[in-house]
């Protein structure tokens, strides 16, 4: 019990979704969020490029009732020292989001079907979102796994 609440002690995102996880097991990714941006992935394109990711800080920003008072938004919740790549309404380059998409990818044994598509994919439903908006996103997917290897796992 004990590695379990450990495990669930050092988490730091929760990924959720309230339309489509549990009745068709799948997720979509729609925005990536880091200490100094906010950054919207465009759900609806078929091309692979990094503009599928605009920056808009105030995209997810207005809080639900009851997490505060209501109308209560966080305007301004990314600390104001970090480096930001780009202006808001403007998209990062392709290697900024190999980096910030790394960690999703290689940590992942999804499999995303052809050509990005739902039909045959593989794995769970977060780890295919995080694929496949890595996907859509230009990130060269097979290229980065065969890059840096996975050297062990150990499942919890």
């Amino acid at each position: 019990v004990l590695p379990a609440v450990e495990t669930l002690g050092s988490v730091t995102v929760i990924c959720s979704d309230k339309t489509g996880t549990l009745t068709k097991n799948e997720m979509t990714l729609t925005a990536f969020v880091t200490s100094s941006a906010r950054f919207q992935f465009n759900t609806d394109s078929t091309d692979r490029m990094s503009t599928n990711f605009t920056r808009n800080d105030s995209y997810l920003a207005t809080r639900s009732k009851g997490a505060g008072a209501a109308g209560d938004t966080a305007t301004s919740p990314m600390s104001e020292g970090d480096s930001v790549p780009v202006k808001n309404g403007e998209s990062p380059s392709m290697e900024y989001f190999q980096k910030a998409m790394a960690g999703g990818v290689l940590c992942s044994n999804s499999v995303l079907g052809k050509n990005g598509g739902r039909d045959g994919e593989i794995g769970n439903p977060t780890e295919i979102a995080i694929t496949r908006a890595a996907y859509f996103s230009g990130v060269e997917v097979e290229q980065m796994r065969s890059n840096i290897p996975a050297i062990a796992e150990v499942p919890f």
